[in-house]
């Protein structure tokens, strides 16, 4: 009889044991205190945001060492329309709750997704703001992209640091990964201010032409 229950312990223990190791991830899950994605609405990448905006806002543009309002107006809405972009774009991310549980590669393409809306959003609408202004078509695209053209260093590290942190094992949670891709995406904001200074000189001067015309 004792044999017989050994036999029968043995046995469910192999089963726990087995079940355990096949589930091992899915139960550490289960028993870590799970950190709602809310909670990071309130990370510092969103107050960065907005102190960036305030730090752009105080920028003249100058053009062969003159001011150059038109210039300058124009830097001042596209950067604006950036910010509310991205502030929009990283929190509905946050408030989906499907990706909560993604694997390592859908979370990076979700994200990577939400970061071509965030860029098209705020140029389209910036190309749109620009021509209801009165910028001719092409000088509103050169302005855009010129820009972008600019900052393209900056979207290749962030795609680079995206892949190493969404596909890294020793970030425990998606919390965790989301975590330190807003920090990533916090400094590539902090850097905006002295980055276009140098994006504004490539601009060069074609907007003086539009000075005379309207009332920036």
């Amino acid at each position: 009889m004792d044999k017989y229950n050994d036999l029968i312990i043995g046995s469910l223990a192999s089963i726990v044991g087995g079940v355990s190791y096949l589930f091992k991830n899915k139960i550490r899950r289960m028993l870590m205190k799970k950190k709602s994605l809310k909670t990071l609405l309130y990370h510092d990448m969103f107050i960065t945001a907005n102190n960036v905006k305030g730090r752009v806002d105080n920028i003249t543009c100058l053009t062969k060492g003159k001011e150059d309002v038109v210039k300058t107006r124009l830097l001042h809405i596209l950067i604006d329309l950036k910010v509310k972009s991205v502030i929009k774009g990283f929190s509905n991310l946050l408030i989906d709750k499907s990706i909560e549980d993604m694997n390592g590669q859908r979370l990076k393409f979700q994200i990577s997704k939400t970061l071509n809306a965030i860029v098209d959003d705020y140029n389209t609408d910036a190309f749109v703001i620009f021509v209801s202004m009165g910028i001719n078509e092409k000088d509103a695209r050169h302005f855009i992209n010129g820009y972008e053209k600019h900052r393209a260093y900056i979207v290749e590290g962030f795609l680079d640091r995206l892949e190493s942190i969404t596909l890294n094992n020793s970030y425990k949670t998606n919390y965790d990964k989301l975590s330190a891709v807003l920090e990533v995406i916090a400094i590539s904001l902090y850097v905006i201010p002295k980055d276009v200074i140098s994006a504004m000189e490539e601009v060069n001067g074609r907007y003086l032409k539009y000075e005379d015309r309207f009332n920036f």
